[in-house]
């Protein structure tokens, strides 16, 4: 299995429930929502009568949709029951990649009020006992932000208290006067924050709202590289550790392709990691990367294994970030992915690199742990 596979197998799936009245436009806010049209018209799969599940093979998400609230007082109760019954149900099989981890309630902001039967509504979902799951309320269809903003403050005012209810923010999807499209950015920020912290590379792996949101979970993954570089660059000796590096730097960059949610070959993955390495002077033989990297960069030699460490971290840390301004520039459509095996992309790259190498702030963008080199320890 190759690293691209492994990195995917890791990503849990989050559940969300999205509800509403009929109209709202919640398959138009799925789909405007993540990478993938999900929402398409007969492809979710029926859970119960008023509710169905869509999902994808290639994405880290569930999501299930009820058909819209029909709100006289005896549907309302059902609607409530089916919600109750799913978060529930999903809530006892004890596998956090099954349980409910929010619900996104719509309202449709043309309507210019909100119903006291619907807020009722709201009110008994964020009062599902048990599981506590979050309840974002979303204002689709948002003309004006002025009208939005009243209907937002009647639902503060009414179900603000409820420790389920999480907040709520407004969708522009047909601006007027003039006016910019906004809210799904907002959308992406506040679902990533009611969601477990294990699944937040999930959620911005289905996202496909902000690249911003991508770039900045892929930056921890980096963290997390340098660390291990530098420890398995102190060493004395470099050479040795160049084909550990490039094996590691290639999982790095698999962990960042499953992040941004984009396939990319394990053998292309490769083919950019060592020709980024090579950059640095470092090749798959074992040339020494130390006097290339002191170079760029201006570090200062340090005797033993200090170097050797400093350089590894620098290296895969400016490798990562190269990487993801790659992927960013797919995800924008900027680049082709069968551009990436292309002479003028590796030129490209190279300078790409070289740039990183040589920014200021390199080392500042890193934390790396002191390694103690062989003198050192015998001097203590």
């Amino acid at each position: 299995m190759s690293e691209l596979q492994n990195a995917m197998r890791e990503l849990g799936h989050v559940n969300l429930i999205v509800t509403g009245k009929s109209g709202t436009g919640k398959s138009t806010l799925i789909n405007a929502v993540f990478r993938q049209e999900l929402a398409a018209e007969g492809v979710g799969k029926p859970v119960t009568q008023s509710t169905r599940l869509y999902e994808s093979p290639d994405m880290p998400i569930r999501v299930y949709d009820t058909k819209g609230l029909e709100l006289d007082r005896s549907a309302q109760k059902e609607s409530v029951k089916d919600i109750d019954e799913l978060i529930h149900k999903q809530y006892a099989t004890g596998d956090m990649d099954r349980f409910i981890h929010g619900v996104w309630y719509c309202i449709n902001t043309g309507s210019n009020r909100v119903e006291d039967i619907e807020l009722d509504v709201i009110k008994d979902i964020c009062s599902i006992e048990e599981t506590g799951v979050p309840v974002l309320v979303v204002f689709t269809q948002s003309y004006y932000r002025e009208d939005a903003q009243t209907l937002q403050k009647t639902v503060e005012n009414e179900i603000g208290h409820l420790p389920q209810y999480r907040g709520s923010c407004i969708i522009v999807a047909k601006p007027r006067d003039k006016q910019e499209a906004f809210g799904l950015d907002e959308l992406i920020k506040m679902t990533a924050d009611i969601i477990p912290d294990v699944l937040q590379r999930s959620f911005v792996n289905a996202q496909g709202v902000s690249i911003d949101a991508k770039i900045k979970a892929c930056e921890k993954i980096i963290s997390g590289y340098v660390v291990g570089a530098a420890i398995t660059g102190g060493t004395p000796l470099p050479i040795p550790d160049a084909p550990a590096l490039i094996l590691s730097d290639i999982a790095m960059c698999a962990h960042i392709t499953a992040t941004f949610g984009l396939s990319i070959k394990k053998a292309v993955i490769a083919d950019i990691v060592i020709t980024l390495i090579g950059t640095a002077g470092v090749t798959i033989v074992g040339k020494s990367i130390v006097a290339n990297i002191l170079k760029m960069t201006g570090v200062d030699a340090i005797a033993g294994g200090i170097i050797s460490g400093t350089t590894a971290a620098l290296l895969t840390g400016a490798l990562g970030r190269t990487y993801i301004a790659v992927l960013a520039q797919i995800t924008k459509g900027e680049l082709k992915e069968e551009d990436l095996q292309k002479e003028s992309f590796k030129q490209k790259l190279t300078k790409m690199m070289k740039k990183e190498l040589k920014s200021e702030n390199s080392s500042k963008k890193i934390k790396i742990p002191f390694i103690k080199s062989k003198k050192t320890e015998k001097k203590s």
